[in-house]
């Protein structure tokens, strides 16, 4: 068995941090639940920051240079569509939650998350979707590598 590369490494290292924010997502919005908003607010914050970083350090350049140089010769190849659903929907909900979180801004008061309940429900589907896509992803990307 071969060593891993540094490409099937960065994406592992991406993997596991999405793993993170997941976890974050789910323990989250199982604090909503408990009416403990202040650290819900706070578990979703870290795992925006999670998110980010891992889109910024490798999901943004493995799409760039991974997927754009393909899609004009393989343009409907699932890996490819999928690829672009993952992106789509990985960039959507910080995009969504990025402005749910500037408007929140740590007020104590809840009113103004009150009035976002259902945006924050949509931004939570939508990134559960991508997480489940970026799974997909990485399972259809090293198959080979994780199960010989």
């Amino acid at each position: 068995m071969y060593g891993m590369d540094n490409v099937t490494f960065l994406a592992t290292v991406s993997l596991f941090c999405q793993i993170v924010v997941f976890v974050l997502l789910v323990g989250g919005y199982a604090l909503k639940r408990q009416q403990k908003f202040l650290l819900h607010a706070i578990f979703m914050l870290v795992a925006f920051m999670f998110h980010l970083g891992s889109v910024f350090a490798v999901m943004l350049p493995s799409f760039v240079f991974g997927v754009l140089p393909f899609m004009a010769s393989v343009p409907f190849n699932s890996l490819i569509l999928l690829s672009i659903v993952h992106a789509t929907m990985g960039i959507l909900a910080p995009i969504i939650a990025c402005w749910l979180i500037l408007g929140w801004r740590f007020r104590k008061a809840m009113t103004y998350c009150m009035r976002k309940k259902k945006l924050m429900g949509l931004t939570f589907v939508v990134w559960l979707l991508a997480l489940f896509s970026g799974f997909l992803l990485y399972i259809s990307f090293y198959w080979a590598f994780l199960f010989g």
